[in-house]
């Protein structure tokens, strides 16, 4: 199952995310599922490193948890990538949750720190 987690301060600003596992869909390798939200996860880092040129701290394992952090003063500038983020993963849980699909479906589970 893919762990997503997003990390904000204390005053509710969005400062990251976390996302650790695997679908389970298909195979290693073959699994749409993963793909996709890896994909989400490295256009966010990227966008946010590259395009916005925010320093964040990224760690990337070798099994494929990949963790993004903004600092604080950062913050104001991702929030609209953030939140979008965060919003996109919260509506996919929303919608699939009346219908009493398990998220274990997709592989997925959400948790907002």
């Amino acid at each position: 199952m893919i762990n997503v987690k997003f990390f904000h301060s204390e005053n509710g600003a969005p400062l990251g995310f976390s996302f650790k596992g695997h679908a389970g869909y298909a195979a290693h390798g073959s699994d749409i599922v993963c793909a996709a939200i890896s994909s989400v996860a490295y256009m966010t880092a990227n966008t946010i490193l590259e395009i916005m040129n925010v320093q964040a701290d990224v760690d990337v394992k070798e099994d494929g948890e990949m963790t993004l952090k903004v600092d604080e003063e950062s913050a104001e500038k991702t929030k609209e990538l953030l939140l979008g983020l965060e919003l996109c993963f919260s509506l996919l849980y929303y919608i699939l949750f009346p219908y009493q699909l398990p998220f274990q479906l997709l592989g997925f589970h959400l948790l907002i720190l």
